[in-house]
């Protein structure tokens, strides 16, 4: 069966999605006729009905009635024998009480801090990578999206921590990649938290472009048991990376687990470490990065730290080693806003080497030598290198260190000498 909610519908305005060819049989309304599926919408059927009072869950049950294709009078004309209750039921056969979530594909989605205070429809776009704006308008008019169990309209704020659920019908699952190219790099594994190595060049989850061969293709083929929370498109993962960014990324194995590890991201206490190859030697052997961040005016899908209002964003860095050209840091963000690191850099005035977005053309004075050791990487050098989280069952911290991937490794070692690994912390965290 199909409930509604208490308050989720509040009159004949409202309308619960049913799927194309269906009728709803609805006991106890005003007006029972009001029950009838009259058109089709948003790909599917349209359902009205009329309260006789609020404060009483209504239960809908639905009938499979294929050769439903038009309005109620369309229907009259072509069916015979009626129900009690109006309905014809010939041809017309009980779905075991369905539920909508038997029929469709549910996601859930929690609202985190980067996405306070935004439209709806924006957010929805946002949290789910190749779902565009007018899409998400689409699912949200079809009645197919509620923020903390109700309906809402396009232009809703939606605030920190609120759950978005959306049922996507099942003709939007995307199928499995034959093949995979490659198995996971684990760094740390029990029955609740899986951490791997993101190799650079990875996408993390399907979206616009990279509908296949991500890094939740992969973690499907695993075969491992994860957290739902964040949908078929985001299996276990509790936090993402740049395509060209590689290192530690964190899978939640059940829905609680899940969970715990948002609230830590959400509260600032999972603290990260990356290691960055920049331009210019010339930086202080520490510093702070604490400005305003919003994006940019000109393209909404590049940040800028160049404003005077917006969210907050503080990035600590260590200078580990100089060269003549570049400086290789360690970078401590104590927010986690997108791209914040690359665009805190670049807009100091040390962009991350090889950075296609933010980053600057290299010096006329370059020798052939520097430009050949730059050459060496053709993405951003950055590298998530390490973690440090609570584990939520053992209630211990546990550190996780991804290994320097071959490409940077090889541009280190042609910048600074094959020694440049003794300059990395056995704790990065230590005196943080």
């Amino acid at each position: 069966m199909v409930r509604v909610e208490d308050g989720a519908l509040d009159g004949v305005n409202d309308a619960v999605p049913i799927g194309v060819g269906w009728v709803v049989q609805v006991p106890d309304l005003v007006a029972v006729r009001d029950a009838v599926a009259v058109g089709v919408r948003g790909g599917g059927v349209q359902a009205p009905f009329l309260f006789p009072g609020r404060g009483k869950p209504v239960v809908v049950r639905v009938f499979e009635c294929p050769s439903i294709r038009g309005a109620a009078g369309e229907q009259e004309q072509q069916y015979g024998p009626k129900t009690p209750h109006g309905l014809d039921q010939r041809n017309a056969h009980p779905l075991s009480w369905r539920t909508m979530e038997e029929t469709s594909t549910p996601v859930e989605l929690t609202v985190d801090e980067a996405h306070k205070g935004e439209r709806l429809d924006v957010t929805l776009a946002a949290l789910m990578p190749g779902l565009s704006r007018s899409k998400a308008q689409r699912l949200i008019e079809a009645g197919l999206v509620t923020v903390d169990n109700r309906q809402r309209p396009q232009g809703f704020r939606v605030l920190t921590g609120a759950r978005i659920r959306v049922s996507l019908p099942k003709n939007e699952e995307r199928p499995e990649p034959a093949q995979l190219p490659e198995e996971l790099e684990v760094l740390f594994e029990d029955g609740h938290v899986l951490a791997i190595a993101k190799r650079p060049g990875l996408v993390v989850h399907p979206g616009a472009g990279h509908r296949s061969g991500t890094l939740t293709d992969i973690l499907k083929r695993s075969g491992r048991v994860l957290s739902t929370i964040g949908g078929p498109d985001r299996p276990g993962l509790v936090h993402r990376l740049d395509r060209d960014t590689s290192g530690v990324v964190l899978v939640a194995k059940d829905d609680r687990t899940h969970e715990a590890l948002s609230r830590q991201f959400k509260e600032r206490t999972v603290r990260k470490a990356y290691l960055a190859l920049v331009l210019g030697p010339k930086l202080p052997d520490h510093g702070v990065f604490a400005t305003h961040f919003s994006r940019r005016s000109s393209d909404r899908k590049q940040f800028t730290s160049r404003v005077t209002s917006g969210r907050e964003a503080v990035t600590e860095y260590r200078t580990l080693l100089r060269g003549g050209l570049c400086a290789f840091l360690l970078v401590l963000p104590k927010t986690g806003r997108t791209h914040q690191i690359r665009v805190h850099l670049a807009e100091g005035g040390h962009p991350i080497v090889g950075d296609r977005v933010y980053g600057r053309a290299y010096p006329r004075s370059l020798t052939k030598p520097e430009a050949d050791a730059l050459r060496l990487i053709t993405r951003q050098a950055l590298h998530a290198w390490a973690i440090r989280f609570e584990h939520p069952w053992l209630r211990q911290e546990v550190l996780v260190k991804a290994p320097v991937p071959r490409d940077l490794a090889l541009v280190l070692d042609a910048v600074f000498g094959k020694d440049w690994p003794d300059c990395l912390p056995e704790d990065p965290f230590a005196g943080a």
